[in-house]
């Protein structure tokens, strides 16, 4: 599938890829993220209920948000 074959581009120029739902919580497998993070995630199901945005910081959670939703909007620039 295209979204199969741009994950594997991905990780070749990326550190991890981590495939988030529309509520952010992580889908499929945790590894790349695991190895990002640097810690066993053992708060972390394998289910639709690990979200994404609870390992980050709370002073960068609405900085994500914010990139996410102008992102989406395509209402972002390079100084955002």
């Amino acid at each position: 599938s295209i979204l199969a074959g741009f994950r594997r581009v991905l990780r070749g120029v990326a550190d991890g890829d981590v495939l988030l739902d529309q509520d952010f919580n992580i889908v499929g497998s945790q590894n790349t993220l695991r190895r990002l993070v640097e810690s066993d995630m053992s708060d972390f199901s394998h289910s639709r209920d690990a979200s994404f945005v609870e390992l980050l910081s709370a002073a960068d959670r609405p900085k994500f948000l914010h990139f996410v939703s102008a992102s989406a909007s395509g209402d972002i620039s390079p100084s955002s």
